[in-house]
């Protein structure tokens, strides 16, 4: 995958690189030599935003990921699982003039 301004990077514990590509509002997903795996759009269950540009990535010690980034609406974290499927979300207060990280 093309990266149009990578953000937030995480290596997982199964060798797997998560890179946050904020303008094209995705998550992509490499291996440790940089072979393109697979990418998933960040999308935002439950809310008006329907997607956002992610700033950030982390995973918890469940495996699940964490994406921080912010929608039209609001700012979002947002849990998805390896495959990118969205489980869970919350807001964040809007206004904020930095990046967010996690």
């Amino acid at each position: 995958g093309q990266f149009c301004n990578p953000g937030g990077v995480l290596v997982s514990p199964s060798n797997e690189i998560f890179v946050a590509d904020i303008d094209n509002g995705r998550v992509q997903v490499h291996n440790t030599e940089g072979v393109y795996l697979r990418h998933f759009p960040t999308v935002v269950p439950g809310t008006l935003d329907k997607e956002m540009e992610p700033l950030d990535v982390c995973m918890d010690g469940k495996g699940t990921l964490w994406v921080v980034g912010g929608g039209a609406s609001a700012d979002h974290v947002v849990q998805y699982s390896k495959d990118g499927t969205a489980m869970t979300q919350f807001e964040l207060p809007t206004g904020a003039l930095y990046f967010r990280g996690i």
